[in-house]
């Protein structure tokens, strides 16, 4: 089947008539490159000091679920590779986690930040969050955040869907993003501070999110209790989507000790279990 052959993993796919999107990629890569302060902020914030800013959860990650090192690892989106870089200081994985990118300059930025660290720490590879250049059932954990307000809906579900094919069964995804309120003031307030995104932003609740991740063939979707987020000022929306494991209940003696991996991250009393 075309879907399990593997495609070429350095190339950016084509952005199938997208053109305000190849737009948006092209002004956050000048935005990345340039000399001023703003560039240095955008640059800061995709480093591992930023990342503690702004994906804080991150850092308590792989106590909560249980992280083992036969996971595979998956961050779309992953700018400089500061959570797999995070994930691998703390987990002896068995092969290296993948740091995914639609951006070529935040790519060179994560390599140059590799220097001095031992070969194959982690992997880098540019492509767009709607073709993930992987065969099926390749991982067991993919990490999306602050990658779905950049995508409209129909890009969503698309990048969606791309997860749960390359996800093996009982791999789950974990995503989180900004929320908007229920305040019209609060939303403007929060629209002007994120007026640096190359697209206005999408921001959806739980309950959208959800509705697209079970469009996209997740089999249950939860609310991730991860916390906190230090900036900014944003409120957030977390959410947890896992595989279907390809067994009934009753056999679950078939699906391996990883049970945890989900019930620590949702905060649910019914453990799912991954392979």
């Amino acid at each position: 089947m075309a879907g399990q052959q593997r495609r070429r993993a350095e190339e950016t796919p084509a952005d199938h008539g997208q053109t305000p999107r190849r737009g948006a990629l092209a002004r956050y890569n000048a935005g990345l490159t340039e000399r001023g302060p703003e560039g240095a902020v955008r640059r800061f914030l995709l480093s591992p000091a930023g990342t503690f800013l702004t994906n804080t959860p991150a850092f308590v990650l792989p106590g909560r679920i249980n992280l083992q090192g036969k996971h595979r690892v998956l961050d779309i989106q992953a700018g400089r590779g500061a959570i797999v870089r995070l994930l691998a200081a703390r987990v002896p994985f068995d092969r290296p986690p993948v740091a995914f990118d639609a951006s070529l300059p935040a790519l060179r930025l994560a390599r140059r930040d590799l220097q001095g660290e031992p070969q194959g720490t982690i992997a880098l590879i540019g492509g767009r969050p709607t073709y993930l250049p992987f065969a099926d059932e390749r991982f067991d954990l993919v990490i999306a955040a602050h990658v779905f307000r950049r995508l409209a809906d129909h890009g969503l579900v698309q990048c969606l869907q791309e997860i749960e094919r390359v996800l093996r069964p009982n791999g789950v995804l974990v995503a989180w993003d900004f929320a908007p309120t229920s305040s019209h003031a609060l939303n403007r307030l929060h629209a002007w501070l994120l007026r640096g995104d190359a697209l206005p932003p999408h921001l959806r609740g739980f309950g959208p999110l959800s509705h697209f991740a079970s469009e996209a063939g997740f089999v249950r979707v939860e609310r991730a209790r991860l916390r906190p987020f230090l900036f900014p000022p944003i409120p957030h929306t977390a959410m947890l989507a896992q595989k279907w494991n390809g067994v009934e209940p009753f056999e679950r003696d078939a699906v391996d000790a990883a049970e945890e991996l989900t019930r620590r991250v949702a905060g649910v009393d019914e453990g799912t279990r991954i392979h």
